[in-house]
């Protein structure tokens, strides 16, 4: 099996299976112990089995079911009118002298149809390139136009690169971007050092967007190298892309690899980025160990945003007291004071009387003026005149300035009479 195959298996499962439930058909699959099964021996996972147990052929050869797929869908496929039966064996596509345009009108039922245009993408060469992409053109429909598109680009890549990247640099808008992003990433697997030469010559900048792909294609079979080359990329939104899909990566390879692959990494803003990451991806699961992993982390920057976010995500998902609680046992200032901010952000939305409470247990300082703007912000507009006491004990004067200029705006535009009020009342203060 051709291996431009295995980027589809999981949609492919994952829509057939969608498909399946939707109509009712019970489960069948075979119990994953059973080694007896000749799909087990073979070292087959489940998609495998589906998909090389629907092959289609117009021979007349009869139904041959591993005990692969459910006998429902089976059944099902092999009595359809188009002239197909289902081949577990057959690994090239054969269309009855028929091309696959032609092939796809008469598939009458969508599951044969997404078979078949697997089916044409694992057998995908230099001489039917055109064929397979009227095909896409032809019959993709707008809800799976994305995931069959990377598909396409995908399988092309693996024999004809620059050709795919030439159809894909033409597409303009999104479906470019997605369409070379997926040749990149196929290329960049099998030749890293030819990938970056196109790369490079296509974008002259160090700020390269087309790195990113590649990246996404290497962090598979190269995450350390990957890596070295998303820290080689400048500050900004790419090494941020870049940096989230090597997350994903380490991230599926479970909890520990990836908090081991944030925590080695040399200060600066992409390990701050990627430790606030992987602290909401616990806090996801459980607020409490996220918790506990930031309180490990050694001090600094990067432990301060991770502190910010398990705030937020705990005041979001629980109780915000709770949250103060434990922002409250923070020793360490500076990740206090980050924790204030990711709290205030939520709680202030719930109860602004609660949270005005709390922050009034903080003397005011340059560390807490942070969490006292957010929480101005939030009001100023509901509440403009308790928003402008608060504006002003920030203790930094450009901050409080700035604070207090836009609750004047907000108060003018809102209530002009009392912003008027205000204004006089606060005169004598100024003289």
């Amino acid at each position: 099996m051709n291996s431009n195959l295995s980027l589809g298996l999981v949609w492919l499962a994952t829509v057939l299976g969608a498909f399946l439930v939707g109509n009712g058909l019970r489960d069948t699959e075979p119990n994953a112990e059973n080694s007896s099964s000749p799909n087990a021996k073979a070292g087959l996972d489940e998609p495998d089995r589906v998909v090389r147990s629907a092959r289609f052929r117009g021979s007349g050869r009869k139904v041959e079911n591993e005990g692969a797929a459910p006998t429902e869908f089976a059944s099902s496929v092999a009595s359809l009118d188009s002239g197909f039966e289902v081949d577990p064996v057959v690994e090239e596509s054969s269309y009855s002298g028929r091309s696959l345009n032609e092939t796809l009108r008469a598939a009458s039922d969508p599951r044969e149809r997404m078979i078949l245009f697997l089916q044409a993408l694992d057998g995908m060469n230099a001489s039917n390139v055109e064929d397979v992409l009227a095909a896409f053109k032809e019959h993709t429909e707008p809800n799976r136009r994305y995931s069959e598109l990377r598909m396409l680009l995908n399988a092309w890549a693996e024999f004809d690169p620059q050709g795919a990247l030439a159809w894909a640099d033409k597409l303009g808008g999104w479906e470019e971007r997605s369409a070379v992003g997926a040749v990149l990433e196929r290329w960049a697997a099998d030749d890293l050092e030819s990938t970056l030469a196109w790369a490079r010559e296509k974008y002259k900048g160090n700020d390269n967007p087309y790195v990113v792909g590649i990246i996404g294609g290497l962090s598979r079979t190269d995450p350390a190298r990957a890596s070295e080359l998303m820290l080689e990329m400048p500050y900004g939104r790419n090494r941020g892309r870049a940096a989230s899909t090597l997350l994903d990566v380490y991230w599926e390879k479970g909890e520990t690899q990836a908090t081991e692959w944030v925590t080695t990494m040399e200060s600066g803003s992409v390990k701050e980025f990627l430790t606030s990451q992987v602290a909401e991806r616990i806090a996801r699961e459980d607020v409490s160990r996220s918790a506990q992993w930031v309180e490990s982390l050694e001090v600094g920057r990067a432990k301060n945003r991770a502190v910010g976010m398990v705030a937020y995500q705990w005041a979001r998902k629980e109780d915000p007291a709770l949250a103060a609680q434990w922002v409250d046992g923070i020793d360490e200032e500076e990740s206090k004071f980050a924790g204030m901010e990711g709290l205030v952000k939520v709680w202030v939305d719930r109860d602004a009387t609660a949270t005005a409470e709390w922050l009034n247990e903080y003397e005011p300082s340059a560390g807490k003026d942070g969490a006292v703007e957010i929480f101005v912000n939030a009001i100023k507009r509901k509440d403009p005149a308790t928003a402008m006491q608060w504006a002003e004990t920030i203790t930094e004067a450009d901050d409080r300035e700035d604070a207090i200029g836009e609750v004047s705006r907000s108060w003018r535009r809102g209530d002009p009479d009392g912003y008027q009020q205000w204004k006089e009342a606060r005169a004598p203060e100024q003289q």
